[in-house]
């Protein structure tokens, strides 16, 4: 018989087709079968790379087990060791977290609930009480806006959620806190209690100016904020002031929402990660429709100037007060299985035009000091919004 060999190089091929191709399926299914899987040559090598970067802490460990003298708990060395690595970045927003750890600061952050009746920025060891629930233990105890707590019964602090679980506990339990409020040093002796703090108030100012203050961006700000918008729109308000002074940040998230609900269609902020990836955060139509002022000191941080840059550089508004902090940066939660979290910095905000904002802070429209400590009583800053919403 004689055959065609066009029609045998045409079998030929399709068999040796049909063969790789079970070949691959075969493999597949043995590699499937045995836990196994295929990586490039490429993703061997990182492989290779990262554990032989760690191969002195394998060592370490090593030693310690067989050679170590005393007993020691495993699970808290991994959880020093996990803190330990955090730290080494350098990066004072970066920090490693425990779950009980997390669920306290989750508790204070989102809930509210801070056992004391404050809300607070922690910088360099020390927190700066940035509001006081009234009637409210700190209230109680005379603790004031602007007050300085540098220790908790003696205990000194670096990080918020250090000083969260320092001033948490059971209710009824009393707590000594030092105190330093300008030049001068005192104790305050607080009563922990169950006390919640909203982030977002608001009040009807002469000429029927809103004034609307968010005092942290907490899970709730944004809702909270809808509902103060809402009723002094129903008191008929001719302009709005929102007041961000000493509002250290919180979820980025929340401020974003809240530039959606008083800005016209825009964009509100940039966000840029290591690779120069970039996320553009728009508005939409809906707006308040309000003339608006917004108020700034060099403690307004984070997200507070995510709000602050967004109305200044879309003309919605002048910026009133004092250049803000500088902390363009954000965090993002990576969750483990345990419980426990890692905030880590991932990514950098720009403002609306392209601007840094960490490091360099937002530049009020027009800069007011906040008065002098001779000054009489008022408010210089509120003043001059007022002026010029008038």
């Amino acid at each position: 018989m004689r055959i065609n060999p066009r029609k045998f190089a045409r079998a030929a091929v399709l068999i040796l087709v049909l063969t790789a191709a079970l070949s691959v399926l075969i493999s597949y299914g043995v590699l499937r079968m045995t836990g196994r899987k295929i990586v490039t040559e490429e993703e061997l090598k990182e492989k290779d790379a990262v554990i032989a970067r760690h191969a002195k802490l394998y060592e370490l460990q090593e030693d310690i087990e067989k050679n170590f003298l005393f007993d020691f708990d495993e699970s808290e060395q991994t959880e020093a060791m996990a803190k330990a690595l955090a730290e080494s970045l350098g990066d004072k927003y970066t920090e490693y977290m425990t779950a009980a750890e997390l669920m306290e600061w989750e508790e204070a952050v989102n809930s509210g609930f801070t056992g004391i009746g404050i809300t607070f920025n922690v910088t360099d060891g020390r927190a700066e009480v940035t509001s006081v629930a009234e009637d409210g233990p700190a209230d109680a105890a005379d603790i004031k806006e602007g007050d300085v707590i540098r220790a908790v019964d003696d205990q000194e602090f670096e990080t918020e959620s250090e000083f969260i679980k320092l001033i948490s506990g059971e209710p009824g339990k009393t707590i000594k806190l030092d105190m330093l409020r300008g030049w001068y040093t005192f104790t305050a002796n607080v009563t922990i209690a169950e006390v919640e703090m909203r982030a977002v108030s608001s009040k009807v100012l002469d000429g029927g100016i809103g004034y609307i203050r968010i005092t942290s961006f907490s899970k709730n700000s944004s809702k909270e904020f809808a509902e103060e918008l809402k009723s002094l729109n129903e008191k008929k308000v001719k302009s709005l002031i929102i007041d961000l002074r000493n509002n250290g940040g919180g979820y980025v998230d929340q401020g974003i929402s809240i530039c959606d609900q008083i800005l016209p269609e825009c964009t509100i902020s940039i966000m840029e990660d290591k690779k120069g990836r970039t996320t553009t955060y728009n508005s939409d139509e809906e707006a308040c429709g309000l003339p608006l002022a917004v108020l700034v000191n060099e403690k307004s941080a984070s997200a507070a100037e995510i709000v602050a840059a967004a109305v200044k550089d879309n003309n919605a508004g002048p910026v009133v007060g004092t250049k803000t902090y500088g902390k363009g940066i954000s965090q993002q939660e990576f969750r483990f299985s345990d419980g426990s979290c890692l905030m880590l910095t991932t990514a950098r905000f720009l403002t609306p035009s392209g601007k840094v904002i960490d490091g360099k802070g937002v530049r009020p429209d027009t800069k007011v000091k906040e008065k002098a400590e001779d000054e009489e009583e008022g408010d210089r800053q509120l003043r001059k919004a007022q002026q010029l919403l008038g």
